[in-house]
């Protein structure tokens, strides 16, 4: 632990804090792949001349963020017993708060103030953008299961979300990432059983991703193809639509299946190795590395654009990857450090 009583005595902060709180810690370590995935993802987009159309960002954004939002459904069970008024407040707290923060920051630093309206409203617009569609993931999920006598009845009822004729973009996202919030929620619920047949899942979930990625095109992602499925003036129901929702929900939800699982493999093999606490605690960080990074990369990368070939931009992005996430992590520890920032930047309790 070196690295640990070095980072302790540099920075006034113990990065893999309490290690006596019960958690399922290879979910930290699949949270920490998660995470990396996202920098990585960026990394490409804002390197190459032409990133989306990277085979190596075609495969990221496959299922990365549905892994996100599949990790976060597998924990929303303990929430659903709490009365609405606090389960409201816990999840504005830890989701909204932050972003509200953030972009407050954010419009201080880069404009020296926050001198109009409009500005504050396009800064929560594209930013920080999946963490407004989490609360609203949460919001539903308990909404829906209280509605719902059983699970069968609540997927019939986001998949009714999902085909509502709603165009806009943020409706959208929402509507692609409840799907795998609600997958998540039903691993959780039967995690013991998935877990104890791990190999056979596996054997299922892989061939299917690799199958499916064959054909998978940038242009199916939800950032292109996003419009809705049913329109009413007049009424159609657009096939083409279905057919790209219906290839990215399978393509996305068994690349999440068959990513956690091997997650799952990995942390058994290596659960001993000395960097895994470090892994480890990157993992409980993501919320805070996530925000984080979206300024880093999607602001100052977005606008580096070195423009390198496919191979450059492979090479380059590993290294800025690894880079950043090393960084937020750092300043997330610190953020934690104190009992306001962790309130306001992080979502944490005081």
């Amino acid at each position: 632990m070196e690295l640990r009583e070095k980072i302790k005595r540099f920075f006034g902060v113990d990065i893999l804090g309490n290690a006596s709180e019960k958690r399922e810690l290879w979910l930290d370590f699949c949270k920490t792949v998660a995470i990396f995935l996202v920098l990585l993802g960026h990394a490409v987009q804002y390197s190459g001349k032409s990133g989306m159309d990277n085979p190596l960002w075609t495969f990221i954004y496959s299922f990365h963020m549905p892994l996100f939002m599949f990790v976060s459904g597998i924990f929303v069970g303990k929430s659903m017993s709490l009365p609405f008024g606090r389960f409201l407040y816990k999840k504005f707290v830890q989701l909204l708060l932050p972003v509200v923060c953030w972009s407050v920051v954010y419009l201080i630093f880069i404009h020296g103030g926050i001198s109009l309206y409009f500005e504050l409203v396009n800064v929560f617009e594209p930013y920080l953008w999946f963490l407004k569609v989490l609360f609203l993931c949460h919001l539903a999920m308990f909404l829906l299961m209280k509605l719902s006598s059983s699970s069968v009845w609540t997927g019939v009822l986001v998949a009714i979300i999902v085909m509502l004729p709603v165009g806009e973009y943020e409706y959208s996202l929402f509507g692609f990432m409840l799907p795998f919030f609600f997958c998540g929620y039903l691993f959780g619920k039967y995690k013991t059983v998935l877990v104890d047949n791990l190999h056979k899942v596996l054997f299922i979930s892989l061939p299917v991703f690799i199958a499916l990625f064959v054909g998978w095109k940038y242009r199916y992602t939800i950032y292109y193809s996003n419009s809705p499925l049913v329109s009413l003036s007049p009424f159609a129901f657009d096939f083409d639509a279905a057919f790209i929702y219906l290839y990215r929900f399978v393509l996305g939800l068994s690349g999440t299946v068959a990513a956690v699982l091997l997650c799952k493999l990995l942390y058994d093999r290596f659960k001993n190795a000395r960097c895994m606490p470090y892994l480890l605690s990157i993992g409980k960080c993501t919320l805070g590395i996530y925000v984080l990074q979206t300024y880093a990369m999607d602001y100052y990368l977005f606008r580096m654009k070195p423009g390198f070939s496919f191979w450059e931009t492979c090479v380059y992005s590993i290294p800025i990857a690894v880079s950043v996430l090393l960084c937020c992590w750092i300043v997330v520890c610190c953020l934690d450090s104190n009992r306001w920032t962790r309130l306001l930047f992080l979502g944490k309790k005081v």
